[in-house]
């Protein structure tokens, strides 16, 4: 059993993770020119491999009889968002993808059950790899 504590943290981690950028800026639509088509489908691609992942975190948690929280609306800043160009997002792309990475770093490491940490590594191991994809993308785009 997933101490009280660690699945409130558990609950949090996911909650969040469900409502990231990444997530809000591919149900946003952005506006694309032609050209710009393949960086919105790749930010499908990429948003679709977080998701997955968040399944598997929903498995795993269900799994263990830890209820799986309410995840409301996305952050109200991130409306600020609607209706831009595609390669205006990504910068705050890129900066929230930090500010998430960090977040899931802490809640690793505030994590003492070793069983709890396992499957949270693979979450940190991908928001690492989409960091860097949104650093590639903004460096070829320019």
């Amino acid at each position: 059993m997933i101490e009280l504590k660690t699945q409130k943290r558990l609950q949090e981690l996911f909650r969040r993770e469900n409502r990231s950028f990444l997530q809000y800026v591919t149900q946003a639509t952005p506006w694309a020119a032609a050209e710009d088509r393949g960086l919105v489908d790749k930010l499908h691609s990429l948003a679709h491999e977080e998701m997955q992942a968040l399944r598997e975190l929903a498995e795993w948690l269900d799994a263990r009889q830890v209820a799986l929280p309410y995840l409301g609306a996305f952050p109200t800043t991130f409306t600020h968002y609607n209706f831009v160009a595609i390669r205006k997002l990504m910068k705050p792309l890129i900066d929230e993808q930090k500010k998430e990475l960090a977040d899931l770093e802490a809640d690793v490491l505030a994590i003492s059950d070793d069983a709890a940490r396992a499957p949270l590594r693979k979450l940190v191991e991908l928001n690492r790899q989409h960091l860097r994809d949104f650093e590639q993308i903004t460096h070829a785009a320019r």
